[in-house]
């Protein structure tokens, strides 16, 4: 995936409010297992404050994990990041977030019809 349209999962987290370049780290993450700062970048044609921005969201969440890597050079550390939990147990959690949106709509179209 190298900044294409995500597809319908894109699209329904989207939809759930959460941020396009968020979505995007997320099925990253859910495809490949791991990555860095940059890989993220590059592989989804996003910049630095917009991946940096993601990581904040999913973290979060409670969705990633954040590794120190070692350096031999000086300079701000790099990280490599991963998903916290596995992903059929995030999927459950957004299926909740969709389902409860789902009853929202439902209820305000209820209160609608009696406009």
């Amino acid at each position: 995936m190298s900044g294409e349209d995500g597809g319908p999962a894109e699209s329904l987290l989207v939809a759930l409010n959460m941020r396009r370049n968020s979505a995007k780290v997320l099925i990253y993450m859910a495809c490949h297992g791991e990555a860095t700062s940059d890989d993220l970048e590059s592989a989804l044609g996003i910049g630095q404050p917009s991946v940096s921005a993601a990581i904040k969201d999913l973290d979060g969440r409670g969705w990633l994990a954040t590794e120190q890597m070692r350096s031999d050079t000086k300079g701000r550390p790099r990280h490599k990041y991963r998903l916290s939990k596995a992903f059929d147990t995030i999927a459950d959690e957004i299926e909740r977030m969709a389902r409860n949106r789902i009853s929202e709509i439902e209820e305000g179209l209820r209160h609608l019809r009696f406009v």
